[in-house]
Parts: structure tokens; sequence; C-alpha cells
């Protein structure tokens, strides 16, 4: 989310971000990312890419300059999953917001059209402004999982736990 309402938390969402990136890098597996942006309208910065050192400076070099502006739409940020999906592969989706949108629909059944099947949905909510009833709705209709990050250092604990959970569950199945 790189709406209007992101200038306070922006530099926290791209941290989060870098910090996913480049614990990922270190493992011993593929991973294929694919980096939107979003505020009235989708940016891609990387899609369906092998992540790699030099994929991780890309990203970083690409998203750093981004600034908050525009007007907040969850629903076009989700119809755009379906483009990003890879076949024969496990799809995350990690959704980071610290608002509720103000463009497109604002109601979680409505959204939950938008959220392919194919992913496991992980929502996270950026300081005390954010719908946290849309996020925790948007989670029970999907089996998603709803976070809430207050402060910078916690994001490293969510984050670390969404990566465990889904890092052992996938290698426990090997």
């Amino acid at each position: 989310d790189n709406s209007g309402s992101m200038s306070a938390d922006l530099l926290n969402v791209k941290e989060t971000l870098y910090n996913i990136l480049d614990y990922l890098i270190g493992l011993d597996i593929e991973i294929y990312v694919s980096v939107q942006y979003f505020n009235s309208a989708v940016q891609n910065i990387v899609s369906k890419t092998l992540l790699t050192k030099e994929t991780f400076s890309y990203i970083k070099e690409l998203s750093f300059p981004i600034r908050s502006t525009g007007m907040t739409n969850f629903q076009e940020a989700f119809a755009e999953l379906n483009n990003v999906y890879q076949e024969d592969s496990t799809n995350i989706h990690i959704f980071m917001t610290d608002g509720a949108p103000t463009v497109g629909t604002e109601i979680a059944s409505e959204l939950c059209e938008y959220l392919p099947s194919t992913f496991e949905h992980f929502f996270l909510g950026f300081n005390t402004n954010h719908n946290s009833k849309l996020l925790y709705d948007l989670c029970l209709r999907t089996s998603g999982h709803y976070y809430f990050i207050d402060t910078p250092e916690n994001s490293s604990l969510i984050y670390g736990e969404i990566l465990h959970a889904f890092l052992y569950r996938t290698h426990s199945l090997e």
C-alpha cells in the first residue's frame, strides 16, 4: 500500500519487505516473487521472478523512491493476484496496509471475490489506524492470517512467524 495515508508507515513496510526477501535469499530453495505496490492502481516491480541477490537489489532500487500518494483500492490490488499466480507452486500473498479502502468496495464479502483461493493470504495491518475489522474479516473468509504491526520493531517478529510457519510446513512435506 503506497496510498496517501501511508506516509508514516511506508518506510516500515519497505523494511519489512526487504527483511523478508533478505531472509529468503539465504535459504537453499528456489523462490519466485512478485512485488506490487498499489494506491488506486497497481504497479509491478517484479512478477514471477526468481529471487536472487541481483533481483533483491533490483527490487530495492525500484521500490526505494516509491512515495505515498493517492487513494486506497484493495479491490484492484486483489484482482491483480491472478496475474502473478504460479502453477505447481505454493502461492503466498502478503498484503501490507495501514488503512482501509477509499476507492472500490470496502465490503469483505465483495473483496473476497477478488482473492484467489489458490493463494494463502497474510494480511498485515500497520499502526492503529488500519481497518482491523476488515482485515480480520478477510482473514476469516479466506482461511488466511491477520497480523497487527504497531511498531517497526514488531514487524520482524511477524514476518519471522509467517516465514517459519510457511517454510516449516513446506520442508516437512518433502
